[in-house]
């Protein structure tokens, strides 16, 4: 070790100053600098956290408005509802529809399942008689049914009363088996 008594004063001065950086560059490299960048990292977690705060506060806000317009609504079909695949209730829904909207049921079949996987549909062909203001409420019906209808094909014609249509109208449904 270097006896610093034997030392000139500006040598002394030297060699503290030499010591006095030395020690500080150490401590900002080993205390100071992971200290300071360990702060900067929470602050960069406190506010990514509250964002993320923030927002599922509002989709809590938008989950019990949800919930709410479903009570509203009533029950709808559940994957455990036995009938949720059954053509009968299918085609029961689509009668009380068209009955519901004005119109006339003059016929209503079930068509032949397709597919076999998940996307397998129930379908059914109806053919109705009415106004054009009731088939619009029939197919405004049919598409925000929560039963997951589909009007895949229409067709309408001219009715046997004046201000009358006849529609024939394909109804598909997702099918929920396998879910």
């Amino acid at each position: 070790m270097i006896n610093v008594r034997r030392l000139s004063p500006r040598e002394r001065r030297a060699a503290i100053l030499t010591a006095a950086v030395l020690l500080g560059g150490l401590l900002w490299v080993k205390v100071l600098e992971p200290t300071v960048n360990r702060w900067l990292q929470l602050r960069r977690e406190i506010v990514a956290s509250e964002k993320e705060l923030m927002k599922m506060q509002e989709l809590l806000v938008q989950k019990d408005a949800v919930e709410a317009a479903m009570r509203r609504l009533g029950p709808g079909p559940s994957s455990s509802d036995t009938s949720a695949d059954d053509p009968d209730a299918l085609l029961k829904a689509i009668e009380a529809m068209s009955s519901a909207s004005g119109l006339r049921l003059l016929y209503l079949k079930p068509q032949q399942l397709r597919g076999r996987d998940i996307s397998e549909r129930l379908s059914a062909e109806l053919k109705v008689e009415g106004s054009m203001r009731s088939l619009g409420q029939l197919l405004q019906e049919i598409e925000t049914s929560m039963l997951l209808l589909r009007t895949q094909q229409l067709t309408v014609t001219a009715g046997r009363e004046a201000g009358q249509i006849q529609a024939v109208v394909r109804i598909g449904r997702l099918s929920t088996r396998g879910v």
